[in-house]
C-alpha cells in the first residue's frame, strides 16, 4: 500500500507541475494593462486554489497517510503552493509584470481612494512572500 501512495502522489505531483506550467505560460503575452494582467493572474490564483482544494479532498486519505509518515513529501496543498511558486519564479514576463502591476497598483491607491487590494493581497499570498521580497528588491534599487 506504501508504494502505491508513492506513486500516487508522484503522479499528482507531475500532474500538477505540468498543469500550473501551462496556466503560468498562458500569461505570458497578455495583456499590457498592469490591472488586466494583475486580474488574468487573481483568475489563476482562485483557478489553481479551487483545484487544489478539489485534489485535496479527492485525495484526504493520501493527504493524511502517506505524507504524514514520508519526511520528503509535502502535504498537497504545500505542494501546489510550492509548484505555483517555482513556476511563477520560471516565467520571469508574468512575474515581472505581476510586480510591476502590484507597484502601480499602490501607486494608484496612493491618489485614487479605490484600488484592487485583493488581488493584492492574493498575488502576495501566491508567492509566500516572494512578490514582497521582489517589490522591496525594487524599492531598494529603484
Amino acid at each position: 500500500m506504501h508504494k502505491m501512495a508513492s506513486n500516487l502522489y508522484n503522479q499528482l505531483q507531475q500532474e500538477c507541475e505540468m498543469h500550473i506550467a501551462n496556466k503560468l505560460q498562458s500569461l505570458v503575452g497578455q495583456s499590457p494593462d498592469a490591472v488586466v494582467f494583475l486580474s488574468l493572474v487573481e483568475k489563476c490564483w482562485h483557478d489553481h486554489c479551487d483545484q487544489m482544494l478539489m485534489i485535496r479532498s479527492i485525495a484526504l486519505y493520501l493527504d493524511r497517510t502517506y505524507v504524514i509518515q514520508a519526511s520528503n513529501a509535502r502535504s498537497l496543498w504545500d505542494m501546489g503552493l510550492q509548484l505555483f511558486r517555482k513556476h511563477l519564479a520560471l516565467c520571469s514576463e508574468v512575474e515581472q509584470k505581476t510586480v510591476n502591476g502590484l507597484l502601480k497598483v499602490i501607486e494608484k491607491e496612493r491618489y485614487i481612494p479605490y484600488a484592487h487590494v485583493l488581488v493584492f493581497i492574493l498575488a502576495c499570498r501566491c508567492g509566500n512572500g516572494s512578490i514582497l521580497t521582489s517589490v522591496d528588491g525594487l524599492r531598494q534599487t529603484g
